[in-house]
């Protein structure tokens, strides 16, 4: 064993008695990256009392380990610190613990016993049980029939033990389901069981059909909406299960249903996968044909408008290829007639998305006079009225012009990026305005406030805006000295330096909304190391790494941590990059 100011750097087999115990000197503070992963004679870990913190990536895959005692003084313990340990059976905790973290469930999947210090020092033992991903510690118990109605307590401490409140839990043919009573906990077994009649329907759909991996989206889509439909009944009331029935027989339908839409409509994918965040009435209420050749799939902009979108929701649907949310103004199309303003559509998306990728690079006002006039010409054949577009400024990370029809209202053209070369679009992913304008649900006003709505957008990936389309406002009446607003909209601040995205009480440029989370009242370091961690290509790290010391990477690596869970977006890409940071940081 070998220890370096305090840091315990190298474990070989001879530090590991022939019971297969490690016990760590009391010296040690802290520990090398995988120093303790890969010990297949190890069984038990006993940490030391000056062991305060156990960093990730430490001792995983240690397939023979069944026992770890945590010390006295242990009080943080990473995501990643003992993950691909699947014998471990008990752990002792600190008396300082009042809890669980709650991923314990999730890295240590057959835990069967926890051992509690007591502040005398003697010891508190508690069976446990993992329900839902979940350990609870089981003080009673009794039985109605086949039903076995349990006392649970989780495992939150006082100074006297165990917390006294308890759950109710219901365990019926080997399925344990929980409620804060009785009548919740039946509730939950019963959609528990809706959930399962549901699956088996798949499966028995999948025997008969053998392109059934072709429909696995069309699966999702009907999967998401059975849990939000459960989600979001309080009674499972002998009607509600029968109305969930009727749903489960008829996923043939469906299913096929779904798949019209998607022959029906090439450029419905986007559409399909909005469909992930309603109901089940919602999404058949969608998916059904209408009669009259009506059109198969409603709007995606008309259901975003009713219903604001949150982060997690915009990657679903620009990772589902939809476009190009928003409609081009009506004097654009006046001169076409009603039958051809579909397809008209689709040729100003294309013009206006392939002009704005040409147009990418440093802001110059002349540099793209050429591609310019060659845009008014095409877009002028196209409305088949004459257009003018001109130059009107730039920002940190967009340019805009104003497109207008003669004596017609005029509209800004915003592009994104213009102050770098094309590859920051790539690598920054701005992502705020067109997210912030679904946010507001089409508001107008806020008190005062008004907000400029968008007419228009195409999206690119990661939810950064390749161009937007919206009313031309002009700059007058700067009333916000010091350049930025702080009103509360409901779950929302609006916050922005710069003074020209505010025209009164109007904003100019809805990019100035931000969202009120626990991100935003971490440090800077934190947000600025985690945006890099979450939204940037694995090439930026090495800033990370070259610019911010080890604490503050391991601060956002933390904050991370503790809000990820493997079914977060991009999971396996953020948990990789966090181990890189967390294994090459000095």
């Amino acid at each position: 064993m070998i220890i370096q100011n305090g840091t315990l750097t190298n474990i070989d087999a001879s530090d590991i008695n022939p019971d297969g115990v490690l016990r760590i000197p009391p010296k040690v503070t802290g520990f090398a990256d995988n120093v303790g992963c890969n010990i297949p004679n190890m069984r038990a870990i006993y940490f030391p009392n000056s062991v305060l913190r156990i960093p990730g990536g430490v001792f995983n895959n240690n397939p023979n380990l069944e026992f770890i005692d945590f010390g006295d003084n242990v009080a943080s313990i990473e995501f990643e610190s003992f993950q691909n340990c699947p014998r471990l059976e008990t752990i002792k905790i600190p008396y300082k613990w009042n809890s669980l973290h709650p991923w314990v469930g999730t890295i240590f999947p057959n835990l069967g016993r926890i051992i509690r210090r007591t502040q005398d020092g003697g010891e508190q033992d508690y069976p446990v049980q993992k329900i839902q991903n979940t350990y609870y510690y089981e003080s009673g118990w009794r039985c109605i029939g086949d039903i076995k109605i349990l006392k649970l307590h989780m495992l939150n401490f006082n100074a006297n033990g165990i917390s006294p409140e308890t759950k109710t839990g219901i365990r019926i043919n080997r399925v344990t389901t929980v409620g804060n009573n009785i009548h919740v906990a039946i509730n939950n077994f019963r959609k528990h069981q809706i959930s399962q009649e549901f699956e088996r329907a798949i499966y028995i759909y999948d025997s008969k059909n053998q392109h059934h991996e072709q429909f696995d989206e069309h699966k999702s889509v009907l999967r998401h909406a059975m849990r939000r439909s459960l989600g979001h009944t309080n009674e499972m009331t002998i009607a509600m299960r029968e109305k969930f029935h009727e749903y489960i027989r008829h996923i043939p339908t469906y299913i096929k249903y779904i798949d019209d839409v998607m022959k029906k409509y090439p450029n419905a994918r986007g559409q399909i996968q909005e469909l992930d965040d309603l109901t089940m009435d919602e999404t058949l209420n969608i998916i059904t044909p209408r009669p009259h050749d009506a059109r198969v799939a409603q709007s995606c902009t008309r259901w975003l408008k009713r219903h604001p979108v949150s982060a997690d929701e915009m990657i679903a649907i620009v990772r589902a290829g939809y476009k190009n949310p928003g409609a081009f103004p009506y004097s654009w199309l006046a001169k076409t007639p009603k039958k051809e303003r579909g397809k008209l559509t689709q040729k100003l998306h294309t013009l206006f998305q392939t002009t704005t990728t040409k147009m990418y690079g440093p802001d110059n006002k002349t540099e793209f006079n050429q591609e310019l006039a060659q845009m008014a010409q095409s877009l002028g054949r196209l409305i088949k009225q004459p257009v003018n577009i001109e130059y009107l400024e730039s920002g940190n990370f967009s340019k805009t012009y104003t497109v207008q029809i003669p004596g017609d209202k005029k509209y800004v053209w915003k592009i994104y990026h213009s102050n770098r070369d094309g590859k920051i679009f790539t690598d920054w992913n701005h992502n705020t305005e067109l997210q912030n304008s679904f946010l507001v649900s089409g508001r107008k006003y806020y008190g005062k406030m008004k907000f400029r709505k968008i007419s228009v957008a195409g999206i690119s990936n990661q939810r950064g805006e390749i161009y937007l389309i919206y009313p031309y406002t002009e700059y007058r009446n700067k009333i916000y000295p010091g350049g930025h607003i702080t009103p509360t909209l409901k779950n929302f601040n609006i916050y922005d330096r710069n003074i020209n995205n505010f025209c009164g009480d109007t904003v100019i440029d809805i990019g100035a909304l931000r969202i009120n989370n626990a991100r935003l009242r971490q440090s800077r370091h934190v947000l600025k190391i985690s945006n890099t961690i979450l939204y940037h290509s694995w090439d930026d790290l090495t800033y990370i790494l070259d610019k911010y010391s080890v604490p503050e990477i391991s601060d956002a690596c933390s904050f991370i941590s503790k809000s990820l869970k493997p079914n977060s977006y991009q999971y396996k890409t953020i948990r990789d990059k966090i181990i890189y940071l967390r294994t090459h940081m000095r």
